[in-house]
C-alpha cells in the first residue's frame, strides 16, 4: 500500500504510539534559529526508540509538500492499514464481551474534517469501532487525522461495502440502533438506550439515507434552543453519545439505590 503522509503534534505521537510500525519515516523542521521546541525533541526520541528515521528538513520543504496546512513542523511518513470491513467488524464484536458497548456509525459523511472531529468524540465517549460506508464517505486522509487529534490512531474505522448488510448483522448481534433524525418526536435525552447501542448519523445535509433509517429501531432528535437550524455533524454525534452514556450512569445509579 503508498505511503502516505499526516501531520501535526497529536496525530504524529499518537501513531508513534499506538502504531509506530506503521510510521517508515519521520520529518522535523528546526525552528528558524536552529532550535526545536521541547515538543519536537520529544517526538523525536519517541521515534528513535522505535528505531524510526528522524529526517531533518527546511520549511521551504514543508511547504512545497503540505502547502497552508497546520503541520506545527512535524511530518510522518506512514503505511495505511489495509481497509477493515464486515468481516472483522463482526470479529471484534464478537470479542467483546463489555456489559456496555457502544458503535458508531458514520453514513456517508463526506468532509473529511467532520470524519475527524467525530472521530475525536468517539474517541473521549468510549466507542470502540467507528463503521463508515466504503464509497460515498471521507476516508481517513491526512487532514482527517489532523481533526481527530490522534483519536484516528486509537479507534479502528471499519469500512463497509454494504452499510444495511453490517447494520443487520450488529442487530443479530443484541444491538440496538439509534438514529439521529431532525424530524423525530423522541429527543435524544429521552431514549432508554440498550446496554449495545449503534448510535447512526447522517451525513452533511442529507442526514440518513432511507435503508439506513428503515434498519433503525428508535428515531432520535436533538434539540435547538437558538436560530441555527442544524448542528456540525460532529457536535451532532457528541451530544448523541452523551446521552447513551448519561442514560447508562442514570440506570446505574437507580439500580444501586435499589439494591
Amino acid at each position: 500500500m503508498k505511503a502516505q503522509l499526516v501531520y501535526g503534534t497529536h496525530p504524529v505521537t499518537a501513531l508513534l504510539e499506538y502504531q509506530p510500525e506503521r510510521i517508515k519515516r519521520l520529518f522535523v523542521a528546526n525552528a528558524s534559529n536552529g532550535k526545536s521546541p521541547q515538543r519536537l525533541a520529544d517526538v523525536a526520541e519517541l521515534a528513535n526508540q522505535h528505531g524510526i528515521a528522524v529526517e531533518p528538513v527546511s520549511g521551504r520543504w514543508l511547504e512545497e509538500n503540505l502547502p497552508g496546512v497546520p503541520h506545527q513542523r512535524l511530518v510522518a511518513e506512514y503505511l495505511p492499514l489495509a481497509p477493515r470491513g464486515l468481516k472483522e467488524l463482526q470479529s471484534l464484536v464478537k470479542a467483546n464481551t463489555d456489559d456496555q458497548r457502544l458503535l458508531l456509525v458514520l453514513d456517508n459523511v463526506l468532509d473529511p474534517h467532520n470524519l475527524g472531529a467525530c472521530l475525536r468524540v468517539a474517541s473521549g465517549m468510549g466507542v470502540f469501532a467507528v463503521i463508515v460506508p466504503a464509497n460515498n464517505s471521507a476516508g481517513l486522509t491526512a487532514a482527517a487525522h489532523k481533526s481527530a487529534a490522534g483519536a484516528a490512531a486509537m479507534l479502528p474505522v471499519f469500512q463497509v461495502s454494504n452499510l444495511a448488510r453490517s447494520l443487520q448483522m450488529l442487530k443479530d448481534e443484541g444491538f440496538w440502533a439509534y438514529g439521529a433524525a431532525g424530524e423525530a418526536s423522541t429527543m435524544a435525552a429521552e431514549v432508554e438506550y440498550s446496554g449495545s447501542s449503534v448510535i447512526i448519523m447522517g451525513g452533511e445535509g442529507g442526514g440518513l439515507r432511507a435503508r439506513t433509517r428503515e434498519l433503525c429501531d428508535v428515531l432520535f432528535s436533538i434539540p435547538m434552543f437558538g436560530a441555527l437550524q442544524s448542528y456540525n455533524v460532529s457536535v451532532a454525534a457528541g451530544i448523541s453519545l452523551y446521552a447513551v452514556r448519561a442514560h447508562w450512569s442514570g440506570a446505574a445509579r437507580a439500580r444501586a439505590e435499589s439494591a
